[in-house]
């Protein structure tokens, strides 16, 4: 990992208190973290966007509509009962990697972890 990440790895696992739990999954949060905080108008809870030990190609996934993070069917109905008729959405799916390099194999997992039904 890169000097630069790993510093701002371990600022983040201080801030959050997560030194207990492996150095992949505080990965796996920090990134998840980083690329959705600036989306989203209020605070989330990251194991709620984090997919966890098992999924080798999808490290998180979110649906974020109207920079609000929906977790449940309930989320979304309460989000569409407003008068508003548009509604911005966006799907993002992460895939948190430590190397510097770029593998064509683990694109391809991402790629099929994210197209599973």
């Amino acid at each position: 990992m890169h000097r630069i990440v790993n510093s701002h790895l371990k600022n983040f696992v201080k801030s959050f208190g997560f030194e207990s739990d492996p150095q992949d999954q505080q990965f796996e949060y920090f990134c998840n973290y980083a690329v959705l905080y600036s989306r989203c108008a209020s605070g989330f809870d990251l194991d709620d966007v984090t997919t966890g030990v098992g999924d080798d190609g999808v490290d998180g996934v979110a649906i974020i509509l109207d920079e609000e993070i929906i977790i449940s069917d309930e989320d979304a109905r309460s989000a569409f009962k407003s008068d508003r008729k548009n509604h911005d959405m966006e799907v993002v799916f992460i895939q948190a990697k430590t190397s510097d390099g770029f593998d064509l194999g683990d694109f391809l997992k991402f790629k099929e972890g994210g197209c599973r039904s």
